[in-house]
């Protein structure tokens, strides 16, 4: 008995023992994402880099070990509402002490506990209705209607809703780039690839670290995917849908809409951090200035 109640305090403090309960060992920046602590998560994130995966056990989570929450799942069309939810149909038979189902169905599911978790398609109309969710998944982010999404957010008044926003981009437009570009109240996480291109071909990334400290100043926690090969990534340049798309489905740039000169990427690759400051330490607080970039 001691040691179920153990198990179950340690499952709501830390969703990711959840996880590691039902024999899904979390990587180092799903162990991040599933932080409790965090009210306003964006997760930008290469394409099958374990997103879904891991907001689905945060719904899963949720809806066991506190009775009576609503967890609405929201993605751009119907089809894709259900993708989390099969995650969630395949962990449920991992949980044992998980609380029967009254009700069970493609896009919902309604638990003895009363937690429901309901998957809807991406319009204003459809979000319309539901009040109090302790957590709202939107999946697909960029692909979603500023409309629904503006029409989702009152429903946390008042709730003490988790909200999560994943994806990969789609161009500087829409509220999930404009949440990530400079949004105020969200915890940021971005999920790379490990290579970058350069003259088409596929060279490695800056090392972490250096990545790291770019993007602190942002206020972003960055990772490295350890699921993507070089043998793969050369292979969807080849047959996918060439270097836009892997700038955008892999290495997560939000690409200017008529192009640009230069990416994210290419002001990383241009830090030398060997080079002397200008000034001496009087003169400024290295901290409070930009990286000096190479001439380019």
């Amino acid at each position: 008995m001691l040691s179920t109640l153990s198990k179950n305090l340690a499952g709501v403090l830390e969703p990711s023992y959840y996880l590691e309960e039902l024999g899904l060992i979390p990587y180092d920046w799903q162990t991040e994402a599933l932080d409790p602590t965090i009210r306003r998560l964006l997760l930008l994130c290469a394409r099958q880099t374990g997103k879904s995966t891991i907001v689905a056990g945060k719904a899963l989570n949720k809806a066991k070990y506190f009775p009576g929450s609503l967890i609405l799942i929201i993605s751009p069309a119907q089809d894709k509402s259900k993708e989390i939810m099969k995650k969630i149909n395949l962990m449920m038979p991992l949980d044992p002490y998980l609380p029967d189902l009254t009700h069970d169905a493609v896009y919902e599911k309604e638990f003895t506990n009363g937690s429901r978790i309901v998957a809807l398609p991406g319009s204003e109309k459809s979000v319309r209705g539901y009040s109090g969710p302790k957590m709202i998944i939107v999946d697909e982010a960029a692909h979603v209607l500023n409309e629904t999404y503006r029409a989702a957010r009152p429903m946390m008044v008042a709730a003490d809703t988790e909200l999560v926003a994943l994806g990969s981009p789609r161009g500087k437009r829409g509220f999930f780039w404009e949440a990530w570009d400079h949004g105020k109240h969200w915890k940021k996480i971005l999920v790379l690839v490990p290579w970058n291109l350069k003259d088409e071909k596929f060279v490695p990334a800056t090392p972490i670290e250096k990545v790291r400290r770019y993007w602190k100043k942002k206020g972003v926690s960055v990772y490295y995917s350890t699921r993507h090969t070089l043998e793969f990534l050369e292979e969807e340049l080849d047959e996918g849908g060439g270097e836009l798309w892997i700038r955008q489905e892999y290495l997560c740039e939000f690409l200017e809409l008529a192009g640009g000169i230069f990416t994210e990427q290419d002001w990383l690759d241009a830090i030398d951090d060997g080079l002397k400051p200008l000034f001496s330490d009087e003169d400024f607080v290295d901290d409070d200035v930009e990286p000096l970039f190479k001439e380019m």
